[in-house]
């Protein structure tokens, strides 16, 4: 499972998609492999496109919306055209305010933007993602799935607790969470509160699950025995 930090440092060389595995660094500067699902490499071939260096998660910029004001008695456009080098100011007459009402203003400027619409797409910064942001796409990820909260170290403790839960050993567990001391790897290994109900049912007298298991049997053999001409049951 991956942490927050490698995820964060994450870059687009250390990707092997077509064997669905990444090269991440974490604490202390290990570097180690981690492995990935099907959907997880399809969705990061989409993000990625065409890029072949720099960090795999960028910060998305919001697209610039530019601004339309009145002033000396005309309406004016102005934007930052992000497609020519230095990131110049621009600006457009529109017409007089006298003439040409707000909602014409408005008409004529949202014309304009789509006509220039890649001038106002603001450039991906070469920066690694901050931690508040991998939180806040945590946080409206685990909304979606329908989660009051979520964090990375929630994802984390979870992913650790079903695998070991479902036979995983501490040793596989240590490799895929990344863990220097296979004591921290340890603190996974405790009975939750689900498998303390689950094996009272299962293995005490007055248990739900044993009292059928023991009801079972009861008349499991009961339909063993076998009934000769004289009424004496026999079991064989």
């Amino acid at each position: 499972m991956i942490d927050p930090r490698e995820v964060r440092g994450l870059r687009v060389e250390d990707l092997d998609l077509r064997h669905r595995t990444a090269r991440v660094t974490g604490k202390f500067r290990k570097s180690r492999v981690v492995l990935m699902t099907e959907s997880a490499a399809d969705a990061l071939r989409d993000y990625v496109g065409k890029r072949k260096t720099g960090y795999v998660f960028q910060q998305d910029r919001p697209l610039q919306k530019g601004h339309l004001g009145a002033g000396n008695g005309v309406w004016t456009a102005k934007w930052r055209d992000y497609s020519k080098p230095g990131y110049p100011r621009i600006q457009k007459y529109i017409g007089s305010t006298h003439i040409i009402s707000h909602e014409r203003a408005e008409e004529e400027f949202d014309r304009l933007r789509k006509e220039i619409g890649p001038a106002l797409s603001r450039p991906k910064g070469t920066a690694p993602l901050t931690q508040t942001t991998v939180g806040v796409i945590i946080r409206r990820m685990g909304r979606r799935a329908g989660l009051t909260r979520a964090y990375p170290r929630m994802i984390r403790h979870s992913f650790a607790t079903h695998l070991y839960q479902n036979g995983a050993d501490l040793m596989a567990l240590q490799t895929l969470m990344g863990h220097v001391d296979i004591s921290t790897t340890a603190t996974y290994a405790r009975v939750s509160a689900f498998q303390l109900v689950d094996i009272f049912e299962r293995c005490h007298p007055l248990g739900t699950r044993h009292w059928l298991m023991d009801k079972r049997e009861s008349t499991s053999e009961r339909l063993d025995e076998t009934v000769e001409p004289n009424g004496k049951a026999v079991v064989p």
